[in-house]
């Protein structure tokens, strides 16, 4: 899955990603959408810590702009993840592959008419949405193990 289409990359169920840019310099060129160079990652320091910024340039002008998120874990997650892409362009970065890219990210279940899945096809869990060991539980997760798994950690 693309950074730019994981269902946690919003805010009040509106896509975050790319963000609106806000001019920091004299010579606004408006841009919008996926433009420009990241050339930093600063976390906010506002209660709740929901939110980052990005500092671009585009066309010889330096650009602000503001990623905010419903889930704060996930927020420090895509900074640590930006933080890394310095100097690659808002497009590449909107095209990193999380499920190959990110091991050890953590990726909630999300709900699809009252069925759990997974937000990648890659990472197992059962239908009732907990995690199998093993496969990336996120932060409050029951973990189920399989008879195989509980017959090896008994070795």
């Amino acid at each position: 899955m693309l950074l730019r289409d994981h269902p946690l990359m919003t805010y009040r169920r509106c896509p975050n990603w790319p963000p609106a840019w806000l001019c920091t310099g004299d010579y606004d060129h408006h841009p919008k959408g996926e433009v420009g160079t990241l050339k930093a990652v600063f976390r906010s320091e506002l209660q709740p810590r929901n939110r980052c910024f990005l500092l671009i340039s585009h066309e010889g002008s330096e650009y602000l702009g503001c990623l905010l998120f419903d889930d704060e874990a996930f927020c420090s997650q895509v900074m640590e993840i930006l933080k890394g892409h310095c100097n690659r362009s808002i497009a590449e970065i909107g095209s990193i592959d999380l499920a190959t890219h990110c091991k050890g990210l953590y990726f909630p279940i999300v709900s699809n008419k009252g069925r759990f899945r997974c937000c990648f096809e890659n990472i197992r869990c059962c239908p009732t949405g907990v995690f199998l060991a093993g496969h990336l539980p996120g932060p409050g997760l029951k973990v189920k193990k399989t008879k195989t798994q509980k017959a090896r950690s008994a070795l």
